[in-house]
């Protein structure tokens, strides 16, 4: 059941992704230089009295063409919705191998002492095959004094 349910997590969390990402591409290409002008000159164009700004200044006093940048504002958008989906992609499917596939510890039949970090629990004597099939040898009247 538990393999069930990581493979469906594997499938679903870069499925989630991608949506989340597709949805997040739209607002991130909103840092790009010519979107962000776009939305301005969009704008300004249907709100004559609001104040114009440096970048949307120039565009038109070099004569640039609105279409022209809607439709390089429209292609940037569409990039950042791929990338944006690719990403979301990639960072789900990290996130379900992290999640389920990489934290699996494997069960120890035997304590193997990591000396460095030692405390002297005595977890290795118990577990030990030797000390657990008892003395081999009767104890030495000196050892019982």
């Amino acid at each position: 059941m538990r393999k069930y349910i990581v493979l469906l997590a594997v499938v679903l969390l870069p499925v989630a992704g991608a949506f989340a990402g597709r949805l997040a591409g739209p607002v991130l290409a909103r840092t790009h230089y010519t979107v962000y002008l776009a939305d301005r000159i969009r704008l300004e164009t249907a709100d004559p009295t609001l104040e114009r700004t440096l970048e949307s200044t120039a565009f038109r006093t070099q004569g640039g063409r609105r279409d022209d940048l809607y439709a390089a504002a429209s292609a940037v958008e569409r990039r950042f919705v791929i990338g944006g989906s690719a990403l979301g992609v990639w960072c789900g499917l990290v996130f379900a191998l992290a999640v389920f596939g990489f934290n699996r510890t494997r069960r120890r039949e035997i304590y193997e002492i990591n000396y460095d970090a030692c405390l002297a629990c005595a977890r290795c004597f118990r577990t030990c095959p030797r000390e657990r099939a008892g003395p081999t040898q009767p104890p030495d009247e000196e050892d019982a004094a």
